[in-house]
């Protein structure tokens, strides 16, 4: 009985090991998901050309970047000689999170993550997920924070750089 368990589980193994000789499953790469057109508008990357605060310009600097996979990156700084700023507190927002367009002109975001320290805050930098009203003409793209009536309480403008 002893042979007969020991062939049988010879024969077992040398079946297993032989058996999988058909095509191995292919893998390919991760794809994005299809782009509605209001996100293929969005895609690529943007420079801070315009900073305005309850109807005031303000100078400073930035980048906005969307890509194909929803991920979005905002950080913008106010020029160190602006009212308020005393370096390093120069950081007006900076962030990155999944948005999704959740209608015409509105995003949504989803896993916000703050990127810059505390103590590189302005102490007037709202919470960033405040800044999810856009529009886009071309290339120029407007994102803007409302106050409670509904009004535009600050706006930063974009210019598209790829």
């Amino acid at each position: 009985m002893t042979k007969t368990v020991l062939v049988l589980v010879l024969a077992l193994a040398s079946a297993a090991c032989m058996g999988g000789g058909g095509r191995r499953p292919s893998v390919s790469a991760s794809q994005p998901p299809p782009l509605s057109p209001v996100e293929a508008a969005l895609l690529g990357q943007w420079e801070l050309v315009g900073i305005e605060a309850q109807g005031r310009p303000l100078q400073g600097s930035g980048r906005l970047s969307y890509d194909q996979f929803n991920n979005i990156a905002v950080h913008a700084e106010l020029a160190p000689g602006e009212a308020g700023v005393t370096p390093p507190r120069v950081v007006l927002l900076d962030f990155a999170a999944k948005a999704a367009v959740s209608g015409p002109d509105e995003l949504t975001y989803m896993g916000l993550e703050r990127r810059a320290p505390a103590d590189q805050m302005v102490p007037q930098a709202s919470e960033p997920s405040a800044w999810r009203h856009f529009a886009i003409e071309g290339d120029t793209l407007r994102v803007w924070q409302e106050n409670p009536n509904g009004q535009a309480a600050g706006v930063m403008t974009f210019r598209r750089v790829r």
